[in-house]
């Protein structure tokens, strides 16, 4: 009872953190399921890529509310990102566990490192690159210019990594988003969309593939639905460099955590 009702209150702080970043929350899904509920890593990583499945649909669902998704850009991510999850998933069954725990603990450190530099713009090439403006439902106008040959090869990356380690790639495609200045409120409601769509892919892969603990995901589910709503409610309502430095530092230390696991445990 005690177990249950603490992955509860997980899975929602995980929801709730995961829709203020557009990230899915699988970069603490699965090391959860692992490190605390020790679920061995396949299992760990299928549950996870299931559980994120409803984490964007639920995000995605309430940021669209809002006006802040651009399906266009997120379709364009996905038409690359999900392939690459075919991929990554693929991968999973190939590689060791010290070898995908150690890839997981170097992603992490690298976005740990991404989500602490914040937005940097990049050059946008003028081979098939476009703008967009959009209006919130606040009736904010933005505009911004994009490249799909930048967007799609990070997309691939992202989907390889929503593969191979259970998580929605919203760690790539934020930073990557963000990097051709667009909004960080439109920058995380569209990868929130992203995720949803990349976790679709990958965690019904897994599941397919019996790497899905549905007892433990039943659990978590509710969680991450309600916990995404929230965060979905409250971003833009709560200072976001307080918010970078909370998830780079527990970033970090999941990557140790997972790195000590791999060579000392």
């Amino acid at each position: 009872m005690l177990e249950t009702l603490a992955a509860m209150v997980l899975s929602f702080l995980i929801g709730v953190g995961a829709a203020i970043g557009g990230i899915g929350g699988g970069s603490f899904i699965g090391p959860t399921l692992l490190l605390i509920f020790g679920l061995d890593v396949q299992t760990a990583i299928g549950t996870s890529a299931f559980v994120i499945i409803f984490t964007g649909l639920s995000g995605t669902l309430r940021y669209a509310k809002y006006r802040r998704v651009d399906f266009r850009t997120g379709l364009i991510v996905a038409s690359a990102s999900v392939p690459g999850a075919f991929v990554g998933k693929t991968l999973s069954e190939m590689l060791s566990t010290p070898i995908i725990l150690s890839i997981f603990a170097v992603v992490l450190f690298l976005s740990s490192y991404t989500v602490l530099r914040g937005k940097r713009a990049l050059p946008v090439p003028d081979l098939m690159k476009f703008s967009i403006t959009r209006v919130d439902a606040n009736g904010e106008e933005v505009t911004y210019t994009i490249s799909v040959p930048i967007l799609l090869f990070f997309a691939f990356l992202a989907g390889v990594a929503a593969g191979l380690l259970g998580i929605g790639g919203g760690l790539v495609v934020v930073p990557l988003l963000l990097s051709f200045r667009i909004p960080p409120h439109i920058a995380t409601a569209t990868s929130t969309f992203v995720v949803f769509l990349n976790a679709t892919t990958s965690g019904l892969l897994h599941l397919s593939a019996g790497h899905v603990d549905l007892q433990y995901a039943a659990v978590l589910i509710p969680g991450v639905i309600l916990g995404a709503q929230t965060g979905a409610y409250l971003s833009g309502r709560i200072p976001r460099k307080g918010i970078r430095y909370f998830f780079s530092a527990l970033m970090v230390v999941i990557a140790i955590s997972l790195l000590y696991r791999t060579f000392m445990g």
